[in-house]
């Protein structure tokens, strides 16, 4: 990381840490003390595996999983949350849709709100939750911004502010079968309902290898900076070593 710091051009100042509720203790606070060192704002983004978070049988399991990790936030600082805890990764389930829909985002709002509650994040340093839709094959259901919007949309209203928010990765945009103008469209709305999150400037389809993104991450970074609400960018890059 410290080599990041000195060769970039930009100076870097926030850096997130995916963690799992079953992480080791001592060495998360290694992780985090040392990149705190750097003078590197530390963002966490919360994993949760193993549970559906549409599936009202697994509520349980999903909140556990999540308070565990929001109580870890609070304790290490963290300011930024950001989690793709609405929907299982890489499920065999088909996508909802109509009532089916429906009823996932309010399923979604039951968990999520028991989270605030139970992990006490009203009042602690949590300023904003940050909820990251996925592409078509990673997600069934939340595949878009406007769908992964309708979740925070929902939430915000229960909660009675606007706690969360949508990130928006420029890949997924890309891969999410809306177009350009679509999602240039809904960050504009997004940034205008204070709901617009964290951005995520990578590539379509690559998952962040340096390649072309046909445009994809400039027209949507724009986009969001002209909202004015845009407050955290990460440039995420995956070293791959095979073919996919």
């Amino acid at each position: 990381m410290q080599k990041l710091c000195d060769i970039s051009p930009v100076r870097m100042s926030i850096v997130q840490l995916p963690f799992f509720a079953s992480a080791d203790e001592g060495e998360v606070a290694e992780i985090v003390s040392g990149l705190k060192a750097m003078d590197l704002e530390v963002h966490f983004i919360v994993m949760v595996g193993g549970a559906n978070p549409m599936d009202p049988a697994d509520e349980d399991a999903v909140v556990s999983q999540l308070v565990k990790s929001l109580k870890a936030a609070i304790h290490h600082g963290i300011r930024h949350v950001s989690s793709t805890s609405i929907e299982e990764w890489m499920s065999s389930e088909k996508g909802c849709e109509g009532e089916a829909f429906a009823a996932a985002v309010a399923q979604n709002v039951k968990v999520h709100t028991r989270v605030y509650q139970e992990a006490g994040i009203d009042g602690s340093c949590v300023e904003n939750w940050h909820i990251e839709f996925l592409r078509p094959g990673e997600f069934k259901t939340f595949t878009n911004a406007d769908r992964g919007w309708s979740f925070v949309k929902a939430a915000n209203q229960a909660l009675g502010k606007k706690f969360f928010k949508l990130l928006v990765d420029a890949a997924h945009c890309g891969d999410s079968g809306l177009s350009i103008a679509e999602n240039v469209d809904l960050i504009t709305r997004m940034g205008a309902a204070g709901e617009l999150g964290i951005f995520h400037a990578s590539a379509k389809t690559t998952r962040g290898c340096l390649s072309t993104d046909d445009g994809w991450i400039g027209a949507l970074l724009t986009a969001a900076a002209k909202t004015g609400e845009l407050r955290q960018v990460f440039v995420e890059v995956f070293d791959h070593t095979d073919d996919a």
